[in-house]
Parts: structure tokens; sequence; C-alpha cells
């Protein structure tokens, strides 16, 4: 195999590497707006959440005219804040929150891998480059070789028909 030959094959090998950046990119990619749908349901059910924990509260405040007469409705406005404002409603908000910290975190780390495969894309292509100039020079070699070959063949072809034409006319005087 020739210089040049196996510096094509070592260019080829360059170009799976950059196709297979470039695929496990998409994949990153889709991991990522994958957990962008989800992060945006994440916040979608927080606001509902909210919003029905806040129309619970609003409906309680329509006890406060009733509950200076009766001892029910106001054990039940206590009973039903301790809910509202408790530690359950806290948990799960601290859950969500939690919950979309974990998102972002994970898009970052997927970010990051993708510059870092997009660096080794850069790499990769630059290394092209090089082995396309050491290919052409590889070449000129390889053809200033073949022109220096058949030189030597046409120089040894006009060598033996001086000497063979020296023998004859040798032979020719004698």
């Amino acid at each position: 195999m020739s210089l040049s030959s196996h510096l094509r094959s070592v260019r080829a090998s360059r170009y799976d590497d950059i196709a297979r950046e470039e695929a496990a990119i998409k994949e990153l990619e889709a991991l990522y707006h994958s957990l962008e749908r989800f992060k945006v349901n994440v916040e979608r059910t927080t606001g509902e959440f909210e919003a029905i924990n806040r129309r619970k509260q609003d409906a309680l405040a329509d006890l406060h005219p009733i509950k200076k007469d009766c001892k029910t409705a106001e054990r039940y406005e206590a009973g039903m804040l301790v809910v509202l404002d408790g530690i359950g409603v806290q948990i799960v908000l601290m859950a969500f929150v939690q919950l979309q910290a974990m998102i972002v975190a994970k898009q970052t780390e997927y970010k990051v891998q993708i510059e870092v495969h997009r660096a080794c894309i850069a790499a990769l292509r630059l290394q092209i480059i090089e082995l396309d100039a050491e290919i052409a020079l590889a070449e000129a070699a390889e053809e200033a070789a073949r022109e220096a070959e058949a030189a030597a063949r046409s120089a040894v072809k006009t060598v033996t028909g001086v000497v063979t034409d020296t023998i004859e006319n040798v032979k020719k005087q004698f």
C-alpha cells in the first residue's frame, strides 16, 4: 500500500469519526429537547397546582362572614389553612422546584457534551486538512518516483543501445 493510499484510508476514517460525532450530537440534542418539553410540562403543572391552591384559599375567604357565628366553619377554615399552607403543599412545591433544577442541570450537561463533540469535529476537520496536504505531497513524491524510475529505464535503454551499437561497430571493424 502506498503512502497516499494509507493517508486516504486515514482520512476516510476521520470522516467516519465525524459522522459518529454528529450522530452523538443529534442524540444529545434530541434528549435536550425532550427535557425541554418535560420542563414545560412541569412548569405548567406547577402553575396549575398553585392555581388550584389559590382557588381553594379564595373559597375559604368566603367563610369569613359565616365563621363569626359558626364554630364548625371556624374550625373548617383553620384546618383547611393548615392543609393549604402546610408542609404537604410546601413539599409538593419544593419537589417541583427540585425537579426543575434537575432538568436545568441535565440540560446544561447535554449542552457541554454537545460542545465537546463539536470541538472534536473541528479537530477532526483540521486533521483532514492536514491529511489532504500530506496526500498531495505523497502523490507528488510518488509521481516523482515514477518519473525517476521511467527516466532510469530510459537511460538504461539508451546506455544499452549505445553499448550494443558500439559492440556492433567494433564487430564490423574486425
